[in-house]
């Protein structure tokens, strides 16, 4: 046995060197003349020479900080005095580089039989690192909770190994809480709506049970102080220890029943008349794409009612525009209560309204359906004391005995719409083959159109955005102009119609970008700093698949950069079969650097998902909006949502229209980025940009004050 027990010592040594290597521990023995045997890893820690092989107790306490020293000094004779030994956490001053450390110490004392200290032992952990992450992370705390005031953010803090939770002052405000009530999980349930109760406690569980990292919900509560309704956003993540176990769930709450609301106004704007309070033309074409779907499925037939309200203008004129406006809505009234309860109702703008009528047997129904919505409109209307005689003429069509997708059923019944006035008014009239005398006035406008092309009349001008809050120029809108035959520089309000035609739509579309592409690379060998150029596109011009790639071309070709190039699109190039073409070239576009502006926003289908779904950089405020802002609350609510959504998703806001120093300062004010108006500049010539951007570029601040 003799022999073994120098070996089993030696092994016993050896483990112990190995777990002192593997945990960082610096072990140590003193006594009264001060450290007299330690491992190599304590001569490290203090930066003492290596081979130090006694330390005095005077030296020891020269490497504490002379902060600590006084707290330590305390310690060790407490503990000399009575007591077995001390935890405790300290810094030191290493004595080769002055590098101050901190050291968690474990010490134990040892007495003789009188109860007398004879020496101490014990192990220091170099914990430096360990102390400068909890340091960084109180401070990322703080920064949280200052931030999160500063943001109006209410902040629910959950501890999962303590099972506590904290709740701020501002959270406590949000759901109406009292300052002394406790923060249970069950008293914030309480008050959250029954309808989204059980939603937002499965997404708090699966919070705590499984590896979900970031969570948000949005939901009603009822406050528990008063009761009121409110919408809140809930944004939360788990933070973990090393060990992956979940140490906390950070939850923060905001109140959004205001953007809810001017979200909800934005949802409804984007598809219904805001006067009648009917379907907008981009809702009747979702309807009338899904009546279409259904027929193909259920054999059933689907008719289409255009409507016109005879001699409306005259009504309008004679009366003024509040008469005519209150006849219009009496007439949206009416017309609603006399279609069937699954027809779609909508207005296409001025006196223009048009009827789904899903579910039909033949052009029989059809006809009798119109003429019965015929008669119950034809009774007058009364207004201010006033008798309104206003007739209404119908073209009818129906879908598949007379078209053969949703764009020819609109069209053959404008075409009988067209035939309904042409033969006197107050008519239905179902379309027929004969029917073309609206097909030749299209035609009529396709010929002036391709007269401009033929001639080389169709130029761009130019007019420009400025930053609202610099008054620097950020770039230009080009708007197409044409050259009539006696020379007059004519808008495009003529040739409005020609872009229902997808060929001549692409031809217009061709000529104004190779006249805006030859015109930035004139400007790029100039010097001359435009910016960039935001070029429209329609929705004829996507429906081939190759738009992204003959632009690109072209750029290319000129030895233009993309980012000179924005695309202006509205939201109806998002409608109909040709979507899967407008996403894939408006990512292609977006991802070689050209921008893309959504125009006229709120005016048409202007669904939120868009703005998700699509790589949209800028937001261009419809100018119908900024015109009224100052004098219609409804106007001014909307462009301040739109700023704020904009905002919200990092999208750059452009409003147009502005002509008044007014509108500009408001603008500014509610936090939109840019601007275009007659305030600033009407549309120039290409020749007249360098002028415009040297003006532009002196003084832009005075320029914008």
């Amino acid at each position: 046995m003799g022999p073994a027990a120098p070996d089993s010592l030696g092994r016993s040594e050896a483990r112990w060197r190995l777990v002192q290597e593997l945990t960082g521990l610096a072990d140590f023995e003193a006594g009264p003349d001060g450290v007299t045997r330690f491992s190599a890893r304590f001569v490290d820690q203090l930066g003492l020479p290596p081979g130090t092989r006694a330390i005095t107790n005077e030296e020891w306490f020269a490497r504490i900080h002379p902060d600590d020293r006084p707290g330590m000094a305390e310690t060790i004779a407490s503990t000399l005095e009575s007591g077995d030994g001390f935890d405790c956490e300290f810094r030191i001053v290493r004595a080769d580089s002055g590098e101050v450390r901190w050291i968690s110490s474990r010490t134990r004392v040892e007495r003789d039989a009188q109860g007398r200290p004879v020496r101490s032992i014990g192990a220091h952990l170099d914990i430096t690192e360990r102390r400068a992450a909890e340091h960084a992370l109180r401070e990322s705390e703080e920064r949280f909770r200052l931030a999160a005031e500063a943001a109006a953010l209410g902040v629910w803090d959950y501890d999962m190994v303590l099972d506590r939770r904290e709740w701020s002052g501002r959270l406590r405000e949000i759901f109406g809480f009292a300052a002394d009530l406790d923060a249970t999980l069950e008293a914030a349930l309480a008050c959250i709506h029954p309808e989204d109760r059980a939603r937002v406690r499965e997404t708090l569980d699966r919070a705590r049970a499984t590896e979900i990292g970031r969570f948000e919900d949005s939901f009603r509560i009822r406050r528990a102080n008063d009761g009121a309704e409110r919408w809140v956003a809930m944004n939360g993540w788990r933070t973990d220890r090393g060990d992956s176990h979940v140490r906390r769930i950070l939850m923060t709450m905001r109140d959004v029943t205001a953007e809810k609301t001017a979200e909800e106004r934005i949802r409804w704007s984007a598809s219904h008349d805001p006067l009648t309070r009917l379907a907008n033309r981009a809702l009747f074409q979702e309807q009338l794409d899904l009546a279409i779907d259904a027929s193909q499925r259920g054999g059933n037939s689907v008719g289409v009612l255009l409507l016109d309200m005879d001699h409306f203008k005259q009504i309008n004129d004679s009366l003024g525009h509040d008469a005519g406006d209150m006849l219009l809505k009496m007439f949206a009234k009416r017309l609603r209560s006399v279609v069937r309860a699954r027809d779609t109702v909508a207005r296409f703008g001025g006196d223009e309204f048009a009827v789904i009528l899903p579910e039909l047997d033949d052009e029989a129904t059809l006809l009798k359906l119109a003429q019965s919505v015929q008669e119950r409109l034809r009774e007058p209307f009364i207004h201010a004391g006033r008798i309104l005689d206003s007739k209404v003429s119908i073209g009818a069509s129906l879908y598949p005995a007379r078209a053969t997708n949703a764009a020819e059923l609109v069209k053959s019944a404008d075409i009988a719409l067209y035939a309904a006035k042409a033969a006197g008014r107050g008519r239905v009239m179902l379309f027929e083959a004969q029917m073309r005398d609206e097909a030749q006035k299209q035609l009529a406008i396709l010929k002036l159109a391709r007269s401009a092309l033929g001639n080389d009349r169709i130029i761009p001008y130019y007019q420009p955005k400025l930053a609202l809050g610099s008054g620097a120029l950020d770039g230009f809108e080009a708007l197409l102009r044409w050259r009539t035959p006696g020379g007059r520089i004519a808008p495009p309000t003529l040739l409005a119609g020609a872009f229902e035609d997808q060929e001549v739509a692409a031809d217009l579309s061709d000529r104004m970008i190779d006249r805006v592409i030859a015109d930035m690379r004139r400007w790029l060998d100039l010097a001359i700093p435009f910016g960039s150029v935001a070029l429209n596109a329609s929705a004829p011009e996507f429906r081939g698949d190759h738009f992204a790639e003959r632009l690109l071309e072209r750029l290319h070709q000129a030895q233009v950069p993309p980012h000179c190039v924005q695309l202006e699109v509205t939201e109806n190039v998002f409608l109909g079969r040709g979507a899967d073409f407008v996403q894939r070239a408006l990512a292609l576009l977006s991802s070689r650097g050209v921008k893309i502006a959504l125009d006229d926003f709120g005016t048409g289908h202007a669904s939120l998902r868009h703005l998700k779904q699509y790589p949209v950089d800028f937001i261009k405020i419809d100018r119908s909006f900024v015109r009224d802002m100052e004098t219609d609350p409804g106007d001014a609510a909307i462009v301040r949502a739109v700023i704020n959504l904009g905002r919200s998703l990092g999208i750059h806001v452009v409003a147009e229209g502005i002509e008044r120093a007014a509108q500009a300062a408001h603008l500014l004010e509610w936090g939109c980025d840019s601007g275009q108006g007659y305030l600033f500049s009407r549309a120039v010539a290409a020749a007249k940009v360098p002028a415009l951007v040297e003006r532009w570029s002196e003084k832009p601040a005075r320029r914008a004050a």
